[in-house]
């Protein structure tokens, strides 16, 4: 699901003056056309010069808000020398760097009677948006934070959780330290895949520090920005969900392409990848008592199970994929109201009738709703979004 991708570059104009907040971008600033150099006012936006008669004038504009002023009494700087590179060719350069894959495992030791000790293995991947302009057009790398020095932030920011974080948190962690610490990392996204180890039951009970390897995997994408904006999405890949009955598929476009027979009995099986938004915008939302995050996955994906499978005694007849997928997407924003919106991508897993026959044998297997050959080459795509009515994308 794409998610993210924000804007590298925003300006915006003020009284005639344009500010600008911007790693590296090519924009039109006012420049006077009098003679003599121009020069910028660091005292920007609180400056209440006149705006100056202006001609478009292409300018790579470093990391500092700036504008142009005509008030010789304020004048504090000259601007910002252009980096070579960029004044021959005028490109627009937006990089990112990270690390990715960096596997890390926490066990948080508690005892039996407080449920035993917790165990998390995750696949981190950080990526930072950052002011190192230099490295790219030229030799100096001085801006530039180690991808080395991220991998290791990974395993010295695990040890310091004392406490049982979830993914999500965790991820915040990383992305306001880096933002935090580094003056010239503006954005930070943090993508961890946390791998299914699941606590094992002996006899009924849960064990104190067993666990086996699951299936589906939950996986979260967190966005911090220098200014503490906050984008959190969560999602669940290779949930695999089937029944035997309860699906049919009727009355759709037939034309001399379509070989397909409408049916109202069928076994209906997909593999679920979901992603889900929380509504928390800036860090200070986020809840002083910390959100389980953890729980709201857990009760997520069986909210997304029983209303694909219905009741456990009859079920629920799905008369397309579309219209299950709808139903699942709709339920988890009714009964949930801190998401915000919901994707859902449900591949059509087939498992086709099997009839065998042949000169000799002309009914050696005849399809009776008992024997199928499963495949999933190729496959129908069914997806979608939900959103509230109210909600921002």
């Amino acid at each position: 699901m794409t998610m993210r991708r924000s804007e590298l570059a925003s300006t915006s104009s003020r009284k005639g003056h344009v500010s600008v907040s911007s790693r590296h971008v090519t924009s039109s600033l006012p420049t006077p056309l009098h003679a003599g150099p121009t020069f910028y006012c660091t005292k920007a936006p609180s400056c209440t010069s006149l705006p100056i008669t202006s001609r478009t004038h292409s300018y790579s504009v470093p990391t500092v808000a700036l504008h142009t002023c005509t008030d010789r009494n304020r004048i504090l700087s000259p601007p910002p020398p252009q980096h070579p590179a960029a004044m021959a060719e005028r490109f627009d350069l937006q990089g990112r760097h990270g690390k990715s894959r960096v596997r890390v495992s926490r066990v948080w030791r508690r005892p039996a009677a407080a449920g035993g000790h917790l165990f998390v293995e995750w696949s981190v991947a950080v990526s930072v948006v950052s002011d190192c302009l230099p490295s790219y057009t030229s030799d100096d790398n001085s801006a530039i934070v180690a991808t080395d020095s991220i991998k290791n932030t990974v395993y010295v920011k695990a040890k310091e959780c004392t406490e049982v974080v979830s993914m999500e948190e965790f991820a915040v962690i990383l992305g306001r330290h880096f933002t935090s610490l580094y003056p010239q990392v503006s954005e930070a996204t943090v993508t961890i895949t946390e791998r299914p180890w699941e606590r094992v039951l002996v006899d009924g009970k849960p064990h104190s520090h067993g666990y086996k390897l699951g299936s589906e995997k939950h996986s979260t994408e967190v966005t911090v920005k220098k200014c503490g904006s906050l984008l959190i999405n969560s999602g669940i890949q290779g949930y695999s969900l089937l029944k035997t009955t309860q699906s049919g598929f009727e009355g759709f476009v037939r034309d001399r392409y379509t070989l397909l027979p409408e049916t109202r009995e069928r076994i209906v099986a997909t593999e679920v990848t979901a992603w889900w938004r929380y509504p928390f915008e800036h860090v200070s939302q986020l809840p002083s008592k910390p959100f389980c995050f953890t729980q709201r996955y857990q009760d997520l994906k069986k909210v997304l199970a029983d209303t694909f499978f219905g009741p456990p005694d009859v079920g629920v007849y799905s008369p397309s994929v579309q219209n299950t997928l709808y139903l699942m997407g709709k339920e988890v924003l009714t009964r949930f109201p801190d998401i915000a919106s919901i994707q859902l991508r449900m591949p059509n897993l087939h498992f086709l009738p099997v009839n065998l026959s042949g000169k000799e044998n002309p009914g050696l297997v005849k399809f009776a709703d008992d024997v199928y050959m499963p495949t999933d080459e190729p496959h129908g795509t069914i997806e979608a979004t939900l959103t509230r009515a109210n909600s921002k994308l």
